[in-house]
């Protein structure tokens, strides 16, 4: 599959085993480069229906947790 620069902030792609969606499937655990692969499927999905505007999806790097702040940029 194709990421969109949206998503990662390049072009790129994604390639994602059948085994791998079998696992899914069957909710056993996975891989996080599975999962990115999932979500860029899911942004993909959205942005074709035209309802990314509904929901926000935000860089990991600004999650944190303890008694630090989220911070997810402006505008949002």
């Amino acid at each position: 599959m194709n990421v969109p620069p949206e998503v990662s902030r390049m072009q790129q792609k994604c390639c994602i085993f059948l085994e791998a969606l079998r696992d899914f499937c069957h909710m056993q655990p996975i891989s996080t480069q599975r999962i990115d692969a999932y979500i860029i499927h899911l942004y993909t999905v959205m942005e074709k229906n035209k309802t990314l505007g509904s929901y926000k999806f935000l860089d990991d790097d600004s999650v944190s947790v303890g008694t630090r702040r989220l911070s997810i940029g402006p505008g949002c």
